[in-house]
């Protein structure tokens, strides 16, 4: 049996790195990720002020918005980007439901960093309806070929001091009906909700689907709002991996650092790759399955230290209850303290009942 247990190991081991391998040379091939890959030498198109972007366009100063500018940056053209240029949008007048940046179901787009958006989204917050999708402060909705890297999304008070957990609201990035995004290097900081993947699972031709690398940390409310740090949502086919996700979620089960979920989605995640990341000290639990989101494969990450009443890692599937083979893949190579639900008994040294 053990030579059987690891050939079924190395198989999907290998699986998951050959998966990994190819993303990695389409992000090193550029022109394969976003066709013909925009240029930002001298500052294309320099902008002061919110507006519609047709064009390469570079951020030439710090943007504060008032009010009725919003969304402040949006797309309006396919095959472009906003560079920008480690200069800011200041979000903070307008409050609830600020969007800095809009991509408006524009394809082959992105956002270059270094840089900042700063919004002060706080209670009393806006209900979730069902089937709707609360915007994020960067809102990517439609097309493909999006990517959006080395932007620091903070929720912020009057003075840029960081928001109480009582008062956080809103999402920092939205991803909605977009296959063939790639979120890199980015930071979200103090939401309600830090990363909102719906209704984007990967299709041929999408391009890449990647989450990597990423700072998401202290997407939490006391609400009884959906409180997480980054959810794929009724999204498949996504690889998810080497990402900090600390000081997220809610005190309810599903309201995780990582959880493949069905919030307003129309189907389960399934077969998603969560691969290598550091999911610790959450206020729910590490990385968490949803009921009716099966073939995800949960490998070499490092959750401890999360919720004791929800456990490090978590599966809803089968009513809480692991029926081999399980619904989902835990390999035993991830670093945890305890497990709960449809997990394999010892992938972590203590399991929750």
């Amino acid at each position: 049996m053990e030579g059987v247990a690891m050939t079924r190991f190395e198989r999907t081991t290998a699986k998951i790195l050959a998966t990994l391998f190819g993303l990695i040379v389409t992000l090193l091939g550029g022109e394969g990720l976003l066709g013909k890959t925009p240029v930002a030498f001298a500052g294309p198109n320099p902008i002061g002020a919110c507006r519609t972007i047709t064009t390469n366009s570079t951020l030439a100063a710090n943007i504060v918005a008032t009010p009725t500018q919003n969304p402040c940056i949006v797309f309006g053209a396919d095959n472009i980007a906003l560079f920008m240029d480690d200069h800011t949008i200041d979000m903070r007048a307008v409050g609830l439901g600020a969007v800095a940046i809009e991509t408006a179901g524009h394809t082959n787009v992105r956002v270059e960093g270094p840089g900042t958006v700063l919004t002060q989204e706080t209670i009393p917050c806006a209900a979730l309806v069902d089937p709707a999708v609360p915007p994020g402060s960067i809102t990517v909705s439609g097309g493909s070929n999006v990517r959006i890297r080395d932007v620091s999304v903070q929720n912020v008070g009057p003075m840029g001091a960081s928001l109480m957990v009582a008062t956080r609201c809103g999402t920092g990035i939205v991803v909605n009906g977009t296959p063939g995004a790639l979120l890199l290097d980015n930071l979200v900081d103090s939401y309600a909700r830090g990363v909102w993947v719906v209704n984007s699972s990967n299709v041929a031709g999408g391009g890449a689907s990647l989450i990597g690398h990423n700072i998401i940390t202290n997407n939490s409310a006391s609400l009884d709002l959906p409180s997480f740090g980054l959810a794929l949502d009724g999204t498949s086919d996504w690889v998810v991996v080497h990402n900090i996700a600390v000081g997220n979620g809610g005190r309810t089960q599903f309201e995780a650092g990582i959880t493949m979920t069905t919030i307003v989605g129309a189907s389960g995640s399934n077969e998603n790759q969560i691969v290598g990341n550091s999911a610790d000290m959450n206020v729910g639990s590490g990385i968490e399955v949803f009921a009716g989101s099966i073939g995800n494969k949960i490998v070499e990450n490092h959750a401890t230290g999360n919720s004791p009443a929800f456990a490090d890692l978590a599966d809803d599937n089968n009513g809480g209850i692991f029926v081999p083979p399980g619904s989902n893949t835990w390999m035993f190579n991830n670093v945890c303290g305890s497990e709960r639900g449809d997990i394999p008994p010892g992938v972590c040294p203590v399991t929750i009942p």
